[in-house]
Order: C-alpha cells, then sequence, then structure tokens
C-alpha cells in the first residue's frame, strides 16, 4: 500500500523531520484495506517510537475511548 499509505517507520520520520508535537495515528484497525493485519500499523508505530525515545509524543486513541493524550 505503498503507493496510498505511510509506513510506521515513514511516519515516524515524517513526525521527526516536522517537529511535531504529538503523532496520533488515525483510522487504523477500522477496516482491512492494507496488507497487514489491521492491529498491525499500531504496534509498529509505538515500536517505532520507542527506538526513537518518544514514547511521550504519540497521541494513543483507541477505538471507543477518550485518546491518551
Amino acid at each position: 500500500m505503498k503507493h496510498s499509505h505511510m509506513s510506521p517507520s515513514e511516519s515516524v520520520r515524517a513526525f521527526v523531520q516536522l517537529r511535531a508535537e504529538r503523532l496520533m495515528p488515525v483510522h487504523w484497525g477500522s477496516f482491512g484495506l492494507g496488507d497487514e493485519p489491521v492491529h498491525f500499523p499500531i504496534i509498529e508505530t509505538r515500536k517505532e517510537m520507542g527506538l526513537q525515545g518518544l514514547e511521550d509524543k504519540l497521541a494513543d486513541i483507541r477505538h471507543g475511548k477518550d485518546p491518551v493524550l
């Protein structure tokens, strides 16, 4: 799906390059439109943010819950 979506690592790279304050992944887990299981993107994004030391910059949106900012 690389022609229409960023990978988790590309998203984190863009986040860093843009000097953003928060990364808030959305639309993951809602529809099986990608080539991977629907839970894969958020797991890999959390992992990549951790590798970069940016865990506290991830806005965790859980389906049906208030976001953890």
